[in-house]
């Protein structure tokens, strides 16, 4: 009986085949337009695209809670009342940011770099307004803190992060 293939190139095969199949594992990220349909909160946001109604979350950001309670530790401050409270003001006030922010039609992205849902099934994506990424726009302003984990842009919000709080803007100032 003759052998087909050495050990060596056997292994090599293998190793080959199974590179291959983990890279086209990776998905491509989506890039979409969409209907907007309603903002859930200052980090969360409905959409209607392709037919079908999308909850987004945005990537990378976390933004105070509107619709329960506020952990001040989260973003690095004392547990106190006026903590709480503070933070609970600049949650509305990310939510209204991207009421007023968000036109009816928005463009997102998914990154191939981070997980496509998240902890509750939402998807995570970048949103975009006028060509401008509205989750670095919510850290810039002291709006949302970085939500640290695997994306692509997350040094570049760290860095926005970094002169919010320096400046005290937005819930920095808490």
């Amino acid at each position: 009986m003759r052998k087909l293939l050495s050990p060596e190139v056997f292994g090599i095969l293998f190793l080959a085949v199974i590179t291959a199949t983990a890279y086209q594992a990776e998905p491509e990220p989506v890039k979409s337009n969409a209907t907007l349909i309603e903002v859930v909160d200052g980090d969360t946001i409905d959409v209607e695209s392709g037919g079908q109604e999308i909850t987004i979350r945005l990537l990378g950001v976390d933004a105070p809670e509107t619709n329960s309670a506020n952990t001040p530790q989260e973003f690095g401050l004392r547990d106190t009342f006026s903590n709480r409270r503070c933070l609970e003001s600049y949650g509305e006030r990310a939510a209204e940011f991207l009421e007023q922010k968000l036109d009816s039609q928005i463009k997102y992205r998914t990154d191939s770099s981070a997980d496509r849902r998240g902890e509750y099934g939402r998807l995570l994506a970048y949103v975009y307004e006028d060509n401008s990424s509205v989750n670095r726009l919510l850290v810039e302003k002291g709006l949302a803190r970085v939500y640290t984990g695997k994306f692509s842009r997350e040094g570049i919000y760290l860095r926005q992060e970094k002169q919010a709080k320096r400046k005290e803007k937005g819930l920095w100032s808490c």
